[in-house]
């Protein structure tokens, strides 16, 4: 046995024209019984790896380099520049030299380990005649979707510039990645991700020996996929050619980056700005769907003209002729919104409990933060009361509230009250000191006032003067959008979840569909909804660590559970937990172009 295996060492070495003293070795990749053909040598005491080794073994990429004696391999944006029989290599612009060169042996480049090892930190150990390689692993973060005209890409990303091997058959590519070290506390939990492009892509994550990480990507098409890297971050990319060009885009459009692709018109035939992408909990992977939006693009809308009524998010988005949209705020049975709403400068609801809310200025910018209602109303010379609200019920025993036509067309009776009806020039046109039933003018509105606050408006009269100032602590002045809802997750790019802080039954922050609205470094609008296979949700924390990852300097919760609902164009893209879309008290829509 012993001689024969001596036989086929000197016949490989004859075929690869080395020296008598070079030997075939055995070699491990992060614990794996790494081969190829040809074989890695050892050659005066430096282990020798082979192009094919390189390519498959470590997920190096080889380019020819500025002439034929000179090739680039990289990896996740690290180049290493090596020449034929030369013991000088560049790592990027910087020049370094190895005892051994670089050879090129019956056609074949074989490359030192020494150079591997300075130029893309791969570290190694020997036992007799076996390399253990030790390259840096990485854990796959998510596995996120980009449709193309002419091919499907599939995004991994990973925690850092992991090595990988990958094998492919028809409809079918394995991936399996080198893992960290340490391996993370859940390691080896099994993730699913799906998508909805035509080529229905699944990939299916699972542990393998050795810890190493296999990606299952199955397809419906029988075309060779293409892999490469990319660095900062750390990705690994699978181009899948289609064997026919789409007619249309997909209605789930994702680049490489978390920016999306720039819309059309904004015509509800049109493709979305919404991407897919996958991020991880302990309990599963959750689908989110993503969009990007200049503050301009975005304004709030209610279910119909008054409060209280619902409407489907789909239905609003189509009334509206929104290309995108997804549901808003919390609501009341059988439809107030509970917390602040402004569209187009009219307020229509006030701010509640210092929750989060959203607001798009007159200039354009957005504004993210907890916020308390501060109005005021100056009844002619009587004085000035505060509002405790706006298209609310009483809730104070001394309160003034004031009623819009979103409420409705009249003020139901309530004894003890005293009634304010004024017109939209701020004059008062009815008193009634008995709080019986008033009608809401039609350009004006009525204050409702009890205890302390209607004694001091008894002696009102018509023609008599009324101002009111609409605000809020902090102030947020020419506010012309707002959107209450929360509990905010992220503040000054830090996870920050103030649930408690902000009111919020348990019931509300449960694990559940959960989506919300956030702002980039760039002042930029950020929305995105997180659904999960089997139901399983994620928590106002978990969605705030998705938000954080998606770039988000400040981020809240809009209303999840039931009421999430992803809309593109005349589509509901999600799967609402329901089982069904239910009828929402508003939403917030998307119109124009996504920034670049």
């Amino acid at each position: 046995m012993i001689a024969k295996r001596t036989l086929s060492v000197a016949i490989l070495l004859l075929i690869l024209g080395l020296s008598p003293s070079a030997f075939a070795v055995t070699v491990r990749v992060a614990g794996r019984l790494a081969s190829s053909d040809p074989a890695p040598v050892e050659s005066s005491g430096q282990l020798l790896l082979p192009s094919s080794f390189l390519t498959d073994r470590l997920g190096l990429r080889i380019d020819p380099g500025s002439d034929a004696s000179s090739w680039c391999l990289s990896a996740y944006g690290r180049v290493v520049t090596v020449r034929r029989d030369s013991t000088s290599f560049l790592v990027g612009s910087f020049s370094a030299r190895s005892i051994q060169a670089p050879r090129v042996i019956g056609g074949r480049l074989f490359v030192p380990l020494e150079i591997l090892s300075r130029g893309f930190s791969l570290l190694w150990d020997k036992s007799g005649d076996t390399y253990d390689l030790r390259p840096l692993g990485g854990a796959v973060d998510e596995v996120r979707e980009g449709c193309y005209n002419d091919y499907l890409r599939l995004v991994v990303d990973l925690s850092a510039s992991a090595v990988y091997w990958s094998a492919w058959s028809a409809g079918e590519l394995t991936v399996d990645i080198a893992p960290p070290s340490p391996l993370p506390r859940d390691w080896g939990a099994l993730r699913l991700f799906t998508f909805t492009d035509s080529l229905q892509p699944r990939v299916k994550a699972s542990i393998t020996d050795a810890g190493w990480t296999r990606l299952t990507i199955s397809y419906a098409a029988n075309t060779q996929p293409r892999l490469f890297t990319l660095g900062e971050p750390y990705r690994l990319v699978v181009d899948i050619p289609r064997t026919a060009p789409l007619v249309t885009p997909s209605p789930t459009v994702a680049a490489q980056t978390p920016a999306v692709q720039p819309l059309p018109e904004p015509t509800l035939a049109s493709a979305t700005p919404w991407a897919v992408r996958n991020f991880s909990t302990e309990r599963g992977p959750v689908r989110v769907y993503v969009l990007k939006a200049l503050p301009t693009s975005l304004r709030p809308a209610l279910a119909a003209s008054t409060l209280r009524q619902r409407s489907r998010t789909s239905a609003i988005a189509r009334r509206e002729k929104a290309p995108a949209a997804v549901n808003g705020g919390y609501f009341d049975w059988p439809g107030p919104a509970l917390g602040w709403l402004v569209i187009d400068g009219e307020w229509i609801k006030h701010p509640m409990l210092s929750r989060c809310a959203l607001a798009i200025t007159e200039s354009g910018q957005a504004l993210m933060g907890r916020v308390r209602f501060s109005g005021y109303v100056q009844v002619g010379a009587l004085g000035t009361l505060t509002l405790e609200g706006i298209n609310t019920g009483h809730q104070a025993t001394n309160g003034t509230v004031l009623y819009t036509r979103r409420w409705g067309q009249e003020v139901p009776a309530a004894p003890g009250k005293v009634r304010l009806a004024v017109s939209q020039g701020g004059s008062i046109t009815r008193v009634d000191l008995d709080g019986s039933y008033m009608a809401i003018p039609a350009d004006g509105y009525v204050l409702s006032a009890s205890g302390i606050a209607a004694d001091k408006i008894r002696s009102a009269r018509p023609g008599m003067s009324v101002s009111i100032s609409l605000g809020t602590l902090p102030e947020w002045p020419k506010v012309r959008h707002a959107l209450g809802a929360g509990p905010q997750l992220v503040r000054n790019g830090q996870l920050c979840v103030t649930s408690a802080e902000e009111s919020f039954r348990g019931d509300v922050t449960r694990i559940s569909s959960r989506p919300a609205v956030g702002i980039d470094a760039t002042g930029n609008i950020i929305v995105a909804a997180a659904e999960a296979e089997e139901a399983r949700g994620v928590s106002c924390t978990e969605m705030g660590q998705i938000m954080l990852k998606l770039g988000c300097r400040d981020a809240m919760a809009l209303d999840g559970g039931g009421s999430t609902t992803v809309v593109s164009g005349d589509r509901v893209l999600n799967s609402p937990a329901d089982g069904s879309e239910r009828p929402v008290s508003n939403a917030l829509l998307v119109f124009g172009q996504p920034p670049s």
